[in-house]
Parts: structure tokens; C-alpha cells; sequence
């Protein structure tokens, strides 16, 4: 391999860690601010999102124009009436862990996410391009389909009740 290559590599290694670190030092100002849960999750998405829009053949000076799709998307998230939210970590309840984490309970929250992501679109639809549109419900159903995976997989993981495993 070239000098050059190991030169970019290093590069986008910093720019990487500079991103994250970025990123954790805004979720300890959230949290030393005492926000309110759902802020967190919603700062990462915001993270992913200024660079799929900003840097997806945008011009710099088009990125302030998301101002209003912030604000809708933060809108919508405050108000949607989640059964159960999974972002609050300060509701879970160890003692019933396995019932909170039900495959009822899982399969309601992401049909509850569904939902709330056709809103998103559909509040974001007033303010994108439709190209912009659809990157940004791939996007959505992206993040989703991870999460659901991560969810499932360490629910898998846990295990079931002793009760249930004799």
C-alpha cells in the first residue's frame, strides 16, 4: 500500500473520533441540562441526518434552510403518544425486566415507531425535495430495522425467566 493510503485512513480515523466525541460531549451537556429523555435519541438522529442532508450534494448555505424540518421533526416526537417508550430508560423496571422487554411489548413500541416515522415523513414532506424525501425515509427505515435488531438480538441474549427455562 501507498503512503497516501495509510495518510486518508489516519485522517478519516480522527475525523471519525472527532465526529463521536463531538457527539458524547453534546449527550453529557444534555444530561448535565437535566433534558427531558426522549432529547437524547433524538440528538443522535440529528447527528446522522445533518450528514446525509448537508453533505448529500447540498450546498453549505442549504443546510440552515432544515431549521423548520428540526423543529417539525422535534414537534412530532414530543407529541406522539408512545404506549411504551423505550428511550425513557428511567421506566424500566428491573424486577419485571423480561415483561417489560415482552415480544408483545417489543412488537407494539416498533409498530408505535412505524407510525411515528410515516408522520415524520409526512411532516417532512412540506419542507424537503422529494429526493430528499426518500433518502430521508431510508434513512428512518434504516435506523429502525437496526434498532429492531439490537432490541430482538439482546432480548435473545437475556434469556428467558428461570421459571420459564425448567
Amino acid at each position: 500500500m501507498k503512503r497516501g493510503f495509510y495518510t486518508i485512513m489516519a485522517a478519516q480515523f480522527f475525523s471519525s473520533l472527532a465526529d463521536n466525541a463531538l457527539l458524547i460531549a453534546s449527550i453529557a451537556l444534555l444530561n448535565s441540562m437535566k433534558s427531558q429523555d426522549w432529547m437524547t435519541p433524538l440528538l443522535k438522529l440529528f447527528f446522522v441526518l445533518s450528514y446525509v442532508l448537508a453533505w448529500g450534494a447540498l450546498p453549505w448555505d442549504s443546510f440552515w434552510a432544515f431549521s423548520p424540518l428540526l423543529s417539525a421533526l422535534i414537534d412530532e416526537r414530543a407529541r406522539f403518544p408512545f404506549t411504551v417508550d423505550y428511550d425513557d430508560t428511567s421506566k424500566i423496571d428491573f424486577e419485571h425486566f423480561q415483561d417489560y422487554y415482552s415480544e408483545a411489548r417489543l412488537n407494539a413500541y416498533f409498530d408505535e415507531v412505524t407510525r411515528l416515522n410515516a408522520r415524520l415523513v409526512a411532516r417532512a414532506e412540506e419542507i424537503l425535495s422529494p429526493d430528499q424525501v426518500a433518502r430521508f425515509e431510508d434513512l428512518l427505515r434504516d435506523q429502525t430495522l437496526k434498532s429492531k435488531y439490537v432490541v430482538k438480538t439482546t432480548h435473545a441474549l437475556i434469556g428467558k425467566p428461570a421459571a420459564e427455562a425448567r
